[in-house]
């Protein structure tokens, strides 16, 4: 006899809690928002890719930075649709992640739209997932900052050589 799920040993405290529990995961899994409306709603680029580099999903933020449509990219290979795209650390990097099976992360500039993305390439059995992160206003201060210590340096070259 299996007295840990006996019924008839259940005070009708423990049963309610069941009964809610199983409730409220219902309702969860209800009104649980859809992957692909969370993605299509990020500022970020997302992009899948299966094993051969055919585009398997792609949000809207993608369409812009790769610039062109979803109906022109599904299904195709990346690698054919945009051949330019061979020649960026986006397809090295995309081979080592299928080949180590490690996230790969790195910051790229992409010249066809002028912006510096964050990228993370995450993979899986079935390919991987590139997540692009706009970091052109970080890149933009970090070059400011940059430029505002080399003056200061050189004020004060000058301030010591007087």
């Amino acid at each position: 006899m299996d007295l840990a799920h006996d019924e008839s040993l259940r005070s009708p405290d423990q049963n309610d809690g069941e009964e809610q529990q199983s409730t409220s995961e219902q309702t969860v899994q209800g009104s649980a928002i859809p992957y692909t409306t969370i993605f299509e709603h990020m500022p970020d680029a997302l992009l899948a890719l299966d094993m051969q580099g055919r585009i398997t999903y792609l949000n809207h933020q993608t369409e812009s930075f790769l610039q062109k449509t979803r109906a022109q990219l599904l299904g195709s290979s990346i690698w054919e649709a945009i051949p330019k795209i061979r020649d960026t650390p986006l397809f090295q990097n995309c081979q080592q992640a299928k080949t180590t099976g490690k996230t790969v992360s790195f910051e790229y500039l992409s010249s066809a739209v002028n912006k510096w993305f964050h990228v993370h390439i995450y993979p899986s059995e079935e390919g991987v997932c590139v997540y692009f992160q706009d970091i052109t206003e970080r890149k933009k201060a970090e070059c400011q900052w940059d430029h505002r210590l080399c003056q200061s340096v050189d004020d004060t070259r000058i301030g010591l050589s007087s």
